[in-house]
């Protein structure tokens, strides 16, 4: 995300906004419960989500989902050097 990027969760669905023009940039549909966590990778190629018991990966530039699994965390981090995403 840029500075003039940004994301929100509601329920069940991410929304990526261009907040210059607060023009929505992605939808971001396939959680089956309420989304606890949203966090973007540092060079600002994922978007990663969270609801109860699946994680989600997201292409930031396409808005396509990229890959799912099965966890039961409540939050996420992307590393630094961004070879590791953290779930907590």
């Amino acid at each position: 995300l840029t500075l003039q990027q940004f994301a929100s969760g509601s329920e069940k669905t991410i929304r990526l906004w261009d907040d210059h023009n607060l023009i929505n940039l992605h939808k971001f549909i396939a959680h089956e419960s309420e989304i606890s966590n949203v966090e973007v990778s540092f060079n600002n190629q994922l978007l990663a989500s969270i609801s109860t018991s699946t994680l989600k990966l997201w292409d930031i530039k396409t808005g396509l989902m990229v890959g799912s699994r099965n966890f039961h965390c409540r939050s996420c981090f992307f590393s630094p050097n961004r070879n590791l995403l953290i779930l907590l």
